[in-house]
């Protein structure tokens, strides 16, 4: 049996954690997003049972798409307060598990995620993608899988994509999905897509032409000359999209697998920081093992302290120089 790796898009999971759980707070805090998002990773962990794990989050800085194209993302409210207040409990609880957290200037989880996996996913690892975002449809191979969380009409449920599922489920493969984003546009991210393409003549066309060079170079075979005349007038603007869309795997991130090695993630610091959140919904994962909780008694002060400033929590950066340097 291959070892495994799960890597998180850290937001993505929060983001569905706080709108799936009603406004939760103790003693002022607000703490919904952070139950949510524990109680999807902790499911993963339980099912998958990675002996690697590593979190990557947003850097909250412009990234390479926006020095592209400085509408990237332009229609996006800002994250509210109760939610962003609740990212730096999120990473104490890391911390203090000891995982790894990665944001790596000019670039966003996802280039992580993508890079991460490609990087160690081989015939004696596999590497498993926690998210909710459908974009991740383009990373599946037969080595990587994605666990894409889906909400509908309140029920969230969990769905597994290798290579073989996106190609039965989107009747075109991962890297051909990536093509038909950048036709139809990605309205969260305020890419426009090609004017007067819809879902069903882009899937066509990819179904048969499987990029978007090769409908270039088949243009003449395309006999409704609405269709030839928009990838004719916007086959510049078409390649430029699929460049925004695509998941970059080459993001310079210096680390061996040995560095993503989890120990116990139900430690004693944890379950500090789990009590003094009353996150009580959690305290049978720790208590149903109460010899490795209290296995260990040196409690620093800092995990005593739920609620401490955000820059304190130990996060792997990659700063714009590309060095891993510890945020202390």
């Amino acid at each position: 049996m291959r070892d495994k790796l799960l890597l998180i898009d850290a937001y993505s999971i929060i983001c569905r954690g706080f709108y799936a759980l009603p406004l939760l707070s103790h003693d002022g805090i607000y703490t919904n997003a952070v139950l949510g998002f524990l109680n999807i990773f902790y499911k993963a962990v339980e099912e998958e049972n990675p002996k690697y794990i590593a979190v990557a989050f947003d850097a909250n800085k412009k990234t390479f798409r926006h020095e592209l194209y400085k509408d990237y993302k332009g229609n996006r409210k800002s994250m509210p307060d109760e939610l962003k207040e609740q990212i730096p409990y999120v990473k104490n609880i890391l911390t203090a598990s000891k995982i790894k957290i990665f944001s790596v200037d000019g670039y966003e989880a996802d280039d992580i995620l993508g890079t991460l996996s490609y990087k160690f996913a081989n015939d004696k690892i596999e590497a498993i993608i926690l998210s909710g975002d459908k974009d991740m449809l383009q990373l599946p191979t037969d080595n990587i899988k994605v666990r894409l969380i889906k909400t509908a009409k309140g029920k969230t449920d969990t769905y597994e994509y290798y290579k073989k599922d996106v190609i039965k489920e989107l009747n075109m493969t991962p890297d051909e999905y990536i093509d038909l984003k950048a036709i139809m546009g990605d309205p969260s991210d305020n890419i426009k897509g090609l004017p007067g393409i819809g879902k069903i003549t882009a899937t066509n066309l990819i179904t048969e032409y499987k990029s978007i060079e090769n409908i270039k170079n088949n243009i003449e075979k395309i006999t409704k000359k609405s269709v030839k005349d928009v990838f004719t007038n916007n086959y510049d603007e078409a390649l430029f999209y699929k460049k925004l869309v695509t998941i970059k795997k080459d993001v310079p991130i210096d680390c061996n697998i040995e560095d993503l090695k989890i120990d116990n993630i139900y430690n004693s610091q944890v379950y500090t920081l789990i009590k003094q959140y009353s996150l009580k919904s959690l305290y049978k994962k720790f208590e149903k093992d109460k010899k490795n909780v209290l296995s260990n008694k040196n409690t620093s002060d800092d995990s005593e302290n739920p609620f401490k400033d955000e820059s304190s929590t130990k996060d792997v950066h990659i700063n714009k120089n590309y060095k891993i340097v510890n945020n202390e």
